[in-house]
């Protein structure tokens, strides 16, 4: 079993990647936090939530994962039977299992910050469920199926950032909206980049097949633009403005050009380049938002 699911994980679950995004959203969303109710002092003591953060987010990482699976099935055993599940490697029912095993640890890792912090891990599995189930419907259009998704991660947001607030008791600060906001956009420019590489996996044959995949690299400028704008908005709260502004307008400058070579060339090579930058773009806002004013605050 561990054998297979290694092989697994290589092919469709990356755990590097995924365990790097997950450790920094999650840093930086309990240090932000910090930052807005001006406890950095508490820095060290806050490594153990940074931790069950982490692992949380981590989790709930595979759960996707796990609900894109049994979402896929059928689409895969047609046109990718190359594939762990469609192949035989792994069966859905032990992915369920490691799902209900994942959604176990997140329900022991909570009871130490209260039955408060129970109801926030509830939402999020309800919306998971919701998502497994399209939202009650039999299939989502592409938008709306990317937004949805898009919203996990700005509901992920506020349920790390809650690690901190929630723990030691105090109120919801309206300022964690910005934080919500930077991952939704994340986490939609992800999700676009993702669609650009799912398309490009099938030959490009006709110009009514390309031009739609052109537009949705001019989309995905558009969201890192208005990341940019959130990420400044939420600086001004930290007081950490010039680092923000200066790597924000960088890789502002760098999606254009990464978003124009698509346009010109909307190839294999060009998506994944598109798929870079958004990886990018998160490592880069969340140290910058929540990682480094907390490591250089006095």
């Amino acid at each position: 079993m561990l054998n297979r699911w290694w092989i697994y994980q290589k092919q469709r679950f990356p755990i590097f990647r995924n365990s790097l995004l997950a450790a920094i959203f999650s840093v930086s969303a309990v240090g932000y936090s910090l930052l807005l109710r001006s406890a950095a002092d508490q820095t060290m003591a806050s490594i153990g939530i940074m931790l069950l953060a982490t692992l949380s987010v981590f989790l709930f990482g595979l759960q996707l994962q796990v609900v894109d699976e049994f979402q896929d099935i059928q689409t895969d055993v047609l046109q990718r039977p190359h594939l762990p599940v469609p192949s035989g490697l792994i069966k859905l029912s032990e992915l369920q299992m490691i799902g209900l095993a994942a959604g176990c640890i997140q329900f022991g890792s909570t009871l130490p910050i209260g039955f408060s912090f129970l109801l926030f891990l509830a939402g999020l599995w309800l919306y998971l469920g919701l998502l497994s189930r399209n939202f009650f419907r039999k299939s989502l259009s592409p938008m709306l199926s990317v937004l949805s998704r898009a919203g996990l991660v700005g509901l992920l947001a506020v349920y790390a950032t809650a690690h901190d607030w929630l723990w030691v008791g105090a109120s919801f600060n309206l300022n964690l909206g910005w934080f919500f906001l930077i991952s939704f956009l994340v986490g939609l420019a992800i999700e676009l980049s993702r669609r650009m590489t799912i398309v490009q996996a099938h030959s490009l044959q006709k110009n009514s097949v390309q031009r739609p995949d052109r537009r949705i690299s001019w989309i995905w400028l558009v969201v890192v633009w208005l990341l940019t704008l959130t990420a400044f908005q939420a600086s001004l709260a930290i007081q950490f403005v010039v680092p923000v502004i200066v790597i924000s307008l960088l890789l502002l400058l760098i999606s254009a050009a990464v978003a124009w070579r698509f346009w010109q060339k909307p190839n294999a090579r060009s998506a994944h380049r598109v798929v870079f930058m958004s990886d990018l773009w998160a490592i880069a806002i969340y140290f910058n938002i929540g990682i480094l004013p907390l490591l250089l605050a006095k």
